[in-house]
This record gives structure tokens, C-alpha cells and sequence, in this order.
């Protein structure tokens, strides 16, 4: 197989985003966006950048709605046109199938999925499942062998794939300026990977060491990062994994690598904003780097079954303590690497390592200790609820115990799990993140079914409720959820009887009610008896 540029860029896209229906010969992109992607915020009073993240801040005029030279970006728009401009004349001619687009709406904003099959050219697809065997799915992809035997021009081809996918140029994830030495806020880019803990390490290596490109850090997804007190998990009771992030300044990468023309547009402006404020290099990241007393508390997600088996189990007070454990080729080059590893110092050590680790256990434990001690008390407000109005979460409960019988009456000799989630996400479920399999299928996602069922800690079943008369919004809604989670059975489900006016555009238009080759259900709830009745449409 002749690898082209074309084909690069298909690997780096599959990398950053895809995913494999070996049965079917078919591989599915994901091109995830958010809100609109703004470019650097300034004050229209005075063109200042200002400050914050929500609510933008002028230090000489206060708040205001900031003006921007770039952008904003409505993401789906810009997305779907770049992907009918760019990715599917690139497929086509790896393919001569016509590559078919959908989207889905989550919590936090969309996904835009193309779907290419292979039925005809077999041969590629094969070729291609093979370099990411005997993974299929980009939760788990590693960077193909043969990326590594690349020539440069097509490396950089690979990488503007994980760009287009996982790539997110954004102002706001900037270093603040107390870490540089002009004391200016620095722009960074930040490649996302979502569960996959060998690619960021991986994808670091490939760039530092044979691109040389270099890397700021890397905010891994682990508890002792994102919770390093401890005051998540004490007020939840579970811990949340977060994505991992790549950041590189934005000086360091050529914007053309982008060739989605709204992102690359956004990157040149924070490329060219870092080189005319002229910031000196830092401190390269470039293990071990001081870990200047800071420590994270000890914390009970370090036992999660979600970690590989290098880190399961392991305690960390910085990033690139889990880079070393990941495969950083940079900490090949340690000489003193049991001291180095725990005090973040490369350097002579006479002493007894086992008082080094005392050291930093009672740093963790005496930091906890005071967190505690310093954190408020919450007092919780009772609120009285008014018997007259009915709300959507008295539907919970009922449905829930109507779920619970309808998937033990179909699944009799299996075990069914049925929750409410309606006000959190599937992914921060309190009530499953005691069972490893339930916690690993929802992980990602960030989407609000009302009721949830499961069956043998895997087919999920999925309950939206209404208290009012149904549309095709609501379809909509629940057709989002089940094209990004794709359940076993799907129920729109109200208290009010379906309009006469909805069921005839269900039933003219069935397709609406469609996903992944599955249907949702339409039924009414009676809350006398707990009763539903489905539609027969």
C-alpha cells in the first residue's frame, strides 16, 4: 500500500477521532465542537485583551461584551462546511464511496459523524484496521508503526489529521501570565484525548522527538490532577475523569498544519499575538521538572479499574510522574531516576530514599488535614414543594419502577439496573460508579436521559419524560442522545396524550423516529396508575 498524503491525513483523523465497524467495513469520524469558538477578546472601549472566562473583564472599563477581529464561529456550520469542502474530496480519493454525514446535539454541544464505507475496496479497509489492530475504537488507538517511518512532509500530513479531529486552538486555555517572564498571558493550543492514556505520551514523543515540536504540558485526566484536595471526590462521593489535554504554545505550530480554515484562522491570530509579544523560552517540558513542594492528597480514585496497569494504583503530585510511567522517551535519559522520580531533581543522593518517601507522605497527609480544616461547612436549605403542580420529577419514579418491569419481564434471567439521572450526565452518574463495566460504556457520555435502564451492566435503555404535549424538538432531542449512545430501546415518553397533529407527521415521516437502525418508542404515562401505554406508530 502506497501511503499519500491523503491517506496520512486519513490515519491522523481516524487517530484523533475514529472508530471501526469491522462487520460492516465502515469507519466513522467524530468532529466534536462546543459553544462558538472565539478568537482573543478585546475591550471596544480601549482594545485591551480582557480578562475571564464567562464574564469578560476590562481592568479599565469593567465588564463588557468583548469585541473580536476573529470570529466567533458557529462550530457545527463551520465544521460541516469544512468537512464537505476538504475531508470528503481527500476520502474520495482513497474511496470511491460517497462518505454520508450526521449530526448529534450533547450537553455541552455537538458532534458532527461521517460514515465511509468499504464494502467495494476491502483491501484498504483491512490495510488500514490493521495499522490500529487489535484496537478499534479511538479510546484506545496507539500511533501506527508506520507513522514513525514517515518522511517529514507526510508526518505533518498524519498530524493536520489529529488536528482536524482532537485539534482545539482557543484563547482561553492560555498560561496565565505569572508563569512567563514578560508577565503576559500566553496562547496555547490543546490537542483532546478523550479515556486514551498511551496516545498523549505517545503523540508528545512523535512530536518533540522526530518534529521537533516542542511541548508545553500535558493535564492528564487523573485524580490526583484534577482533584489534587480531594474536594470533588469528598463532595460527590465518585471520581470524575476528565479528558486529557496536549498543550503546546501557540508560537510552536504552524497554523497551515489546520485545514479547517475557521480553526486555522484562529490559530494565526494566537500565533501571531505570542510572537509579537516575543516570549522567551520556558522551562521545556523536559521530566523531571521541581516539584517545588506541591504534593497532591492521597485519594481513592488511584485504585480505579478505568487505569492501564502502569499507573493503576500509582500516586502522582505532578503530570510528567505519570508521562514517566506512560513511555516519555525524555525520561530514558535519567541517571538517578528513584530520586528524581519522587523529588523532581536529576542529581546525587546519599541519602535513604524510604525517609524521602516519608517526607512527601506526611506533606500529603498533613495538606489534606488543612484543606479540611479550611473548608466551609454547607448547610442544606430545605425546600418546600407545592402538592398542586405537577412537576417533571414526580414522572421519575414512576417510570423508573415501569422500566424495572418492562426489562425484567424481557430479560428474565438477567440482572437490570434502573436510575434517574435527569439532573447530572450519564457520565457522572453517582448511583454506578461502583460497577467497572457500567462506569466504562458511559464514560463519554455527557448527555441527560431522564431514566436510564441497563441489563447485565451493558444494553442501556433510555427514558425521556414530558408534562406537556410532545413535539418534534422533543424527538429531536432524544434522537441525539440515541445517535451518540446508541441504546437498546428508547422511549419518548408524557403525561399528556399524543397530539393528533404529532402522530400524523410521525406516521407520514417515520425516519424521525429513527437511529442506528433502531426506533424510538412514543407513550403516555398515567400518573393514578403508573400505566404506560405506547403508541403504535
Amino acid at each position: 500500500m502506497v501511503l499519500t498524503p491523503e491517506l496520512a491525513y486519513f490515519l491522523g483523523l481516524i487517530t484523533g477521532r475514529g472508530s471501526f465497524e469491522v462487520s460492516k467495513k465502515i469507519i466513522v469520524l467524530e468532529f466534536p465542537y462546543a459553544k462558538p469558538l472565539e478568537g482573543i477578546p478585546y475591550c471596544p472601549s480601549c482594545n485591551e485583551i480582557m480578562k475571564g472566562f464567562t464574564d469578560k473583564k476590562c481592568t479599565n472599563h469593567g465588564k463588557q461584551k468583548p469585541a473580536f477581529r476573529v470570529g466567533p464561529f458557529d462550530q457545527q456550520f463551520e465544521t460541516e462546511s469544512a468537512i464537505k469542502k476538504i475531508v470528503i474530496p481527500i476520502l474520495q480519493k482513497i474511496t470511491h464511496n460517497i462518505p454520508l454525514m450526521s449530526h448529534a446535539t450533547t450537553t455541552h454541544g455537538g458532534k458532527t459523524f461521517v460514515s465511509i464505507e468499504f464494502k467495494e475496496e476491502q483491501n484498504i479497509f483491512d490495510w488500514i484496521v490493521e495499522q490500529f489492530d487489535p484496537y478499534t475504537n479511538y479510546n484506545s488507538f496507539e500511533i501506527p508503526q508506520i507513522v514513525h517511518d514517515l518522511k517529514l512532509d507526510l508526518k505533518k500530513e498524519y498530524v493536520s489529521g489529529i488536528m482536524d479531529t482532537a485539534g482545539f486552538p482557543k484563547w482561553a486555555n492560555f498560561s496565565p501570565a505569572m508563569f512567563s517572564k514578560e508577565k503576559k498571558d500566553r496562547a496555547r493550543m490543546y490537542f483532546q484525548f478523550v479515556r486514551n492514556w498511551k496516545l498523549p505520551v505517545q503523540f508528545c514523543n512523535l512530536l518533540e522527538t522526530e518534529m521537533d515540536i516542542p511541548i508545553d504540558t500535558i493535564r492528564w485526566g487523573h485524580p490526583n490532577i484534577d482533584d489534587s484536595s480531594r474536594k470533588s471526590y469528598d463532595e460527590t462521593g465518585y471520581t470524575m475523569f476528565r479528558e486529557h489535554q496536549l498543550k503546546i504554545f501557540a508560537e510552536n505550530l504552524d497554523p497551515i498544519f489546520h485545514k479547517f480554515e475557521y480553526k486555522r484562522k484562529i490559530l494565526q491570530e494566537l500565533y501571531n499575538y505570542n510572537n509579537s509579544i516575543g516570549f522567551q523560552v520556558n522551562e521545556p517540558c523536559t521530566p523531571p521538572r521541581s516539584v517545588r513542594g506541591r504534593v497532591a492528597v492521597y485519594h481513592p480514585g488511584e485504585n480505579d479499574p478505568r487505569f492501564p496497569s502502569q499507573i493503576k494504583g500509582e500516586h502522582f503530585d505532578t503530570f510528567w510522574q505519570i508521562c514517566w510511567k506512560m513511555g516519555c522517551n525524555l525520561c530514558n535519559q535519567i541517571t538517578n531516576p528513584e530520586y528524581a522520580y519522587l523529588k523532581g531533581k536529576d542529581e546525587k543522593f546519599s541519602g535513604n530514599i524510604a525517609d524521602v518517601k516519608k517526607e512527601l507522605d506526611k506533606k500529603r497527609n498533613e495538606k489534606y488535614a488543612n484543606t479540611l480544616k479550611n473548608r466551609p461547612q454547607k448547610i442544606k436549605k430545605t425546600v418546600k414543594k407545592s402538592s398542586k403542580t405537577l412537576t417533571e420529577d414526580d414522572t421519575y419514579v414512576p417510570l423508573q419502577k415501569w422500566l424495572d418491569g418492562f426489562l425484567s419481564r424481557v430479560n428474565p434471567s438477567k440482572q437490570i439496573i434502573s436510575e434517574i439521572v435527569a439532573t447530572t450526565t450519564l457520565s457522572k452518574l453517582t448511583e454506578i460508579q461502583h460497577i467497572p463495566k457500567i462506569v466504562e460504556l458511559v464514560q463519554d457520555l455527557e448527555i441527560r436521559p431522564d431514566v436510564v435502564g441497563f441489563v447485565d451492566d451493558a444494553e442501556m435503555t433510555f427514558i425521556e419524560s414530558k408534562i406537556t404535549a410532545m413535539n418534534l424538538a422533543n424527538v429531536g432531542q432524544l434522537v441525539g442522545y440515541c445517535l451518540i449512545a446508541d441504546p437498546e430501546y428508547a422511549y419518548l415518553i408524557s403525561t399528556k396524550q399524543v397530539s393528533a397533529g404529532l402522530k400524523k407527521i410521525l406516521t407520514s415521516y417515520p425516519e424521525l423516529l429513527s437511529y442506528n437502525g433502531k426506533k424510538i418508542q412514543i407513550g403516555f404515562l398515567d400518573m393514578t396508575t403508573g400505566n404506560v401505554k405506547l403508541e403504535k406508530i
